[in-house]
């Protein structure tokens, strides 16, 4: 078995934390980007911004990691594998799905414009990743496998 195990704190830690601390952190890169494009918002209109991605985030996050992100967690702890790069490139995955899912329902727009489905699928790449980041960090995920 895997030196983590589905039962041990720490990923019951990470499946706790991940959901609450993604919307921080895409908020601090989407703060980022838009300083380093010259883009200046007013304090108040960035913390509108910071208070939708946790109106919304966390939500869709607990739904998503709770759906998907733990089966995949549990599958890669049962194959030996737990390691940085499958986790992240799972959730990479499963960020896609659940953001692609969560901007189409809200939108109610059924009809599919590439650009639009481009950069929601992009969005949910980046947030993905930055889930699987943290999900790694928290529970102390190796970056190789050990045997």
């Amino acid at each position: 078995m895997s030196s983590i195990t589905i039962t041990r704190r720490p990923i019951w830690l990470a499946i706790v934390i991940t959901p609450l601390l993604t919307p921080l952190a895409f908020f601090l890169a989407y703060v980022t980007y838009f300083v380093a494009m010259g883009y200046n918002r007013p304090g108040l209109s960035w913390g509108g911004a910071l208070a939708f991605m946790y109106l919304f985030g966390v939500p869709v996050g607990y739904v998503a990691i709770a759906t998907l992100g733990w089966p995949w967690i549990a599958s890669l702890v049962r194959w030996r594998k737990l390691t940085v790069g499958y986790v992240c490139g799972g959730s990479c995955i499963i960020g896609m799905f659940a953001f692609f899912l969560f901007a189409t329902l809200i939108s109610g727009n059924k009809q599919f414009a590439l650009s639009g489905t481009a950069q929601q699928l992009a969005t949910g790449l980046v947030l993905g990743l930055l889930s699987g980041l943290i999900f790694c960090v928290v529970a102390g995920v190796p970056y190789k496998p050990r045997n």
